[in-house]
């Protein structure tokens, strides 16, 4: 699947079609942790915009952030993956923070970057 919301409609009939067939979901990013810090990001250029001007202040959150447990589409991201048998993605952090803090199953998890050297 392109991404988890392709994954999440279409798993359930290529299942009940073709109960062997591989799950694979390509995250291309992980959607929570990007919008999350794009809500961020636009929360401090606002501020920035009325005169309170700390762009490493915005940096530093922004990259800092992690969704919370409770996050909606965390949540969906996260089922995504469980119901994969594997999950192409696209950065080591977020790999890392995969196994980490949401305790995603490594085997389920493969780094494929077209940026970072993986070696």
């Amino acid at each position: 699947y392109d991404k988890f919301y392709t994954e999440e409609m279409f798993s359930f009939h290529i299942h009940n079609m073709r109960p062997d067939a591989v799950q694979v979901v390509d995250m291309q990013d992980m959607h929570s942790l990007r919008r999350g810090r794009q809500a961020l990001v636009k929360q401090k250029t606002t501020l920035a915009a009325l005169g309170d001007d700390d762009s490493w202040e915005c940096l530093r959150d922004s990259t800092a952030y992690t969704p919370e447990h409770g996050d909606k589409l965390l949540l969906r991201e996260l089922a995504s993956l469980h119901r994969s048998d594997l999950s192409l993605v696209c950065s080591p952090t977020e790999h890392n923070l995969l196994i980490d803090r949401y305790q995603i199953t490594p085997s389920k998890l493969c780094t494929a970057s077209f940026w970072v050297d993986t070696n």
